[in-house]
């Protein structure tokens, strides 16, 4: 069995829609579709509202690239934010196809020749009584290559010479180190740190939040910050956990149980160098 069912539809819903190429209607319908489909109202939505929290709880976390392989036509990939899946596939007729099992499934249908691609779930209720995913998600052909999703922000969002308090701070696209959960990128000017991670998975938002996360030079972390864009400054809040004895707030997990967490005072108010 794999995902996304649990997902239940976009918590916060992707308002930027997509844009698309005009149709050539005299193009031939291809034995298979190769190549990659991105789910562009997720990704457009994040860099135009600059956060990635906001649209994380999405079906992106299952697949915001959809990729076909001509020497592998009996399968398809989903590749998501939190992990990849590669599907068995077959083809239902010229433009839709079925990838998934007898349980549950996803019918992908393209559109305007292939350009567009619409992808919705179903489960058979024989076997699995939980509720599909009632909505359908549209996807772009790919007309950017995206090879870290991470980076991809970082070089739309964040990256950039910022100047607070009279000194100067980089955040820079350059990737330090990589490890099997994240991608480490430097950083210069700020809490002797030399590296950042911005946590882009959903299930790693705690507490759940836009978040930077930095690491010293022998990649020990240093401090986590929440970050957002206020009338075109970088902002750095500093976060704190909250514990609570039932309706109670207490203050460590000796006294209660995780209840989530705060952005309260600014440690960095940064506007752009000029």
């Amino acid at each position: 069995m794999f995902f996304s069912s649990c997902l239940g539809g976009d918590g916060q819903k992707a308002t930027v829609k997509p844009t698309y190429q005009p149709v050539n209607t005299n193009a031939s319908i291809p034995d298979f579709p190769t190549g990659i489909w991105h789910y562009t109202a997720y990704i457009d939505s994040t860099i135009f509202y600059k956060s990635i929290f906001k649209y994380a709880w999405t079906f992106a976390s299952f697949a915001y690239e959809v990729a076909f392989d001509t020497k592998q036509p009996d399968s398809c990939y989903f590749k998501g934010y939190h992990e990849d899946f590669k599907l068995p596939l077959k083809k239902v007729s010229n433009y839709v196809y079925q990838a998934g099992d007898t349980v549950q499934y996803y019918v992908l249908t393209f559109e305007n020749n292939f350009s567009q691609l619409k992808i919705k779930e179903y489960h058979n209720n024989k076997y699995w009584k939980q509720k599909a995913d009632p909505a359908t998600y549209i996807y772009k052909r790919a007309d950017k290559n995206i090879k870290s999703l991470s980076k991809y922000f970082i070089d739309n969002i964040l990256k950039d010479k910022y100047i607070a308090s009279g000194h100067s701070v980089l955040f820079s696209d350059s990737l330090i180190s990589k490890d099997d959960f994240s991608d480490y990128y430097g950083i210069y000017g700020i809490d002797s740190a030399a590296t950042y991670e911005v946590v882009i998975d959903f299930w790693e938002m705690v507490p759940q939040m836009d978040l930077i996360n930095l690491f010293d030079k022998s990649g020990h972390f240093i401090k986590q910050y929440n970050w957002s864009f206020i009338g075109g400054k970088l902002i750095l809040r500093n976060v704190h956990n909250v514990y609570k004895d039932g309706d109670k707030v207490v203050s460590n997990s000796s006294e209660g149980d995780f209840a989530g967490g705060e952005a309260d005072d600014i440690a960095y108010e940064f506007e752009k160098a000029k």
